[in-house]
């Protein structure tokens, strides 16, 4: 399917996946909700063009190519979330960097959203890799911050402190780690003085989200890196009301319930924390 143009004032939602050889897209859909875009452009070896008007749009989900000067979105004044391509935390040289280069771009488009959604990769090996979330400079005015983090036995805390300084003013905040299906508690962790836990101000430096009153994480394996971004959470979140936790399905019991004590331990007066121990791991 190389041309796809939609028409339709009834329209709600509209799903757009692997369509591989798309080229030119266009979408008039005024009642349109949901938009997915997922895996169409991205492999295409010439440009894609794209000319989308859902001015009611609440969601958008676009993991795939995207470069204002092809792809023009529209006004989108109802836009609440957005999903963009998984960004690449460390690479090397451009190759990496025109991989993050979609997601960068998209986060740019936005001012001010209600919720965003973003998925940080790490590769297993990151030796002689750049650590590149300094390329993200900007994020969109948010109240709702959602992370999905795969990271293969690497420190995340940098990363997560690298975003949360641009948008002190969040109001919920989602962790939640994927990944690997080793039994959590076999993993290998990253070798002593690995590079994952550079730049290492994000234990140090005050950070004041003074907004922030409820915090999700979800998928937890009871590592020391988890620990100690929770208890920098405790510290940054000067008016956190709520922490909810979930373990991964394959940690032993006894084994969350340790952990659990040790993050409870950070924790102020006044904090509701909740422990989950055999929900299914997301």
């Amino acid at each position: 399917m190389g041309n796809l143009t939609i028409h339709s004032e009834s329209l709600k939602q509209l799903k757009l996946i692997k369509l591989h050889e798309l080229q030119n897209l266009t979408v008039i859909a005024p009642a349109l909700v949901e938009l997915y875009v997922i895996c169409c452009f991205a492999l295409s070896h010439n440009q894609p063009v794209a000319n989308i008007s859902t001015p009611k749009l609440v969601s958008l989900m676009w993991e795939d190519h995207y470069d204002p000067r092809f792809i023009q979105l529209g006004a989108m004044e109802n836009l609440e979330w957005i999903r963009t391509l998984p960004f690449l935390v460390h690479g090397l040289g451009d190759f990496a960097r025109e991989m993050n280069s979609s997601c960068l771009r998209l986060l740019r488009r936005f001012e001010l959203i209600r919720g965003l959604r973003l998925i940080l990769v790490y590769v297993p090996d990151i030796t002689n890799k750049q650590y590149l979330m300094e390329d993200i400079t900007r994020l969109p005015d948010l109240a709702h911050l959602a992370l999905h983090i795969d990271p293969q036995g690497h420190s995340f805390g940098a990363s997560v402190f690298h975003l949360l300084r641009m948008c002190t003013g969040v109001r919920n905040l989602v962790l939640t780690f994927v990944g690997s299906t080793r039994h959590p508690e076999a993993q290998t962790p990253c070798p002593s003085g690995c590079v994952c836990d550079q730049p290492p101000n994000w234990k140090t430096e005050e950070l004041a989200l003074n907004g922030l009153r409820e915090v999700e994480i979800c998928g937890l394996r009871g590592t020391e890196h988890e620990a100690a971004l929770v208890k920098r959470l405790f510290e940054w979140a000067t008016v956190l009301e709520k922490m909810t936790v979930t373990f991964d399905c394959l940690l032993t019991e006894i084994t969350a319930k340790k952990f659990l004590r040790v993050l409870r331990s950070f924790s102020r007066p006044g904090i509701r924390m909740e422990g989950r121990l055999k929900l299914v791991f997301p």
